[in-house]
């Protein structure tokens, strides 16, 4: 590892960088070398994940945003030296820079207190047509954590009775696995919209419906979420749903790299935000 140290700082000093410049760069890759091996990582083996892995060892250690960037910026024009010099077969997550507002990227989710206020308050509804099809919508976000434009796109014929498919444009995104008590209340909607003798349903190849319209558009969507927000001890939107999938499935087990397939996280930096 020494040799390799010192073949990046005479790559530095080619590259005419100042010597206080290069002296940081060393101090901040032997750094990460002593947190690489003190977790027995090889060098030539590194994941986006151990890279994510460091990055939160800093967060952890309290330091601020700015030096974390600093740091992270340094470590990864040492891996890319790395990679193109050695030919490991390397690779680096995108946007795991920190915004200054750490806050802002700390997702909220509901408790599991939370979660049973919710699914209560959909039982009260007293339209039947409303309440099965509304029950559908926040079960389906809640358990399977798809967005809200996914959502609404969403077509009847990728419902089957274990999982559904996720498609984006003409492509599949994703496979994502239907609990039972999620295929329960499919099952209740698609009963009560069959039933109802309008030819705009029968026509419509998407899953969710209005009484006017064969397709339910995201923004009606939300205004269905908003609006348990008034009955509701706490707040909610589409986005905490998503958010709440993702954190249950941490809490149930799996890992980030199966978090990031089943939310169709398109950065695996994103996925590690529930840990």
């Amino acid at each position: 590892m020494e040799e390799i140290i010192k073949q990046f700082i005479q790559y530095l000093q080619k590259k005419d960088r100042e010597e206080s410049t290069v002296k940081m760069y060393v101090q901040e890759i032997r750094h990460f070398i002593g947190w690489m091996e003190s977790d027995n990582k090889q060098l030539a083996s590194l994941t986006e994940t151990d890279i994510i892995q460091f990055r939160n060892f800093l967060i952890q250690k309290n330091m601020k945003p700015a030096t974390i960037n600093k740091s992270l910026s340094t470590i990864s024009s040492f891996l890319k030296w790395v990679k193109e010099t050695y030919h490991y077969d390397l690779h680096f997550p995108v946007q795991i820079r920190l915004s200054n507002q750490t806050s802002e990227q700390k997702p909220t989710w509901i408790t599991q207190a939370e979660q049973s206020e919710l699914l209560h308050i959909l039982t009260l509804e007293k339209n039947p047509f409303q309440k099965a099809r509304n029950e559908a919508i926040v079960y389906l976000m809640l358990f399977t954590g798809l967005r809200i434009e996914e959502v609404s796109q969403l077509l009847i014929k990728h419902v089957h009775n274990d999982y559904l498919f996720i498609q984006h444009g003409e492509n599949i995104d994703r496979k994502v696995p239907i609990l039972r008590n999620l295929s329960r209340k499919l099952t209740e909607w698609l009963e009560i919209r069959n039933r109802i003798n309008k030819q705009v349903y029968h026509e419509s190849p998407y899953l969710f419906v209005t009484k006017r319209s064969g397709k339910m558009q995201p923004r009606a969507i939300q205004y269905v979420i908003d609006g348990y927000n008034t009955e509701l001890s706490f707040s909610v939107t589409s986005q905490i749903l998503r958010h709440t999938f993702c954190r249950r499935l941490v809490e149930q087990g799996y890992t980030v790299e199966q978090v990031k397939e089943l939310a169709g996280h398109k950065s695996i930096v994103t996925s590690y935000k529930y840990f």
